[in-house]
């Protein structure tokens, strides 16, 4: 089975520096579950403007980890909550996010695992 993660571009931003690609896998890792729960709160309060503004900045999160799919999902949300429209189809956006990201957990622990040996 081929990875869902690519770790390409955090490579290229850390330049061999094993420490600062950590600091971004862990960033990841601990900010996803918080950005994901806010939106959809947000959401139910109908508060579009401010979940709009989450999924802006949850965005680079997941193209730092190659899930380049999910920031695009992730953009029709920060549209939707800009325009108000088809915010009926949010929460469901986001939940797909939220399993692409859980499915990923692993494969970003493991090279953080990697990254800390060695």
């Amino acid at each position: 089975m081929s990875p869902l993660t690519d770790l390409s571009y955090i490579d290229e931003i850390a330049d061999g520096d094993p420490e600062f690609k950590s600091e971004l896998i862990k960033q990841f890792l601990e900010q996803t579950p918080e950005f994901i729960n806010n939106i959809i709160l947000l959401c139910k309060d109908k508060k579009w403007g401010e979940a709009g503004k989450i999924a802006h900045k949850f965005k680079p999160t997941l193209m730092y980890v190659g899930l380049s799919d999910a920031n695009r999902k992730m953009q029709k949300v920060e549209i939707f909550c800009e325009t108000g429209i088809d915010t009926d189809k949010i929460e469901g956006i986001v939940r797909d996010v939220e399993n692409t990201c859980r499915s990923a957990y692993p494969e970003l622990k493991e090279a953080l695992t990697g990254l800390i040996t060695d």
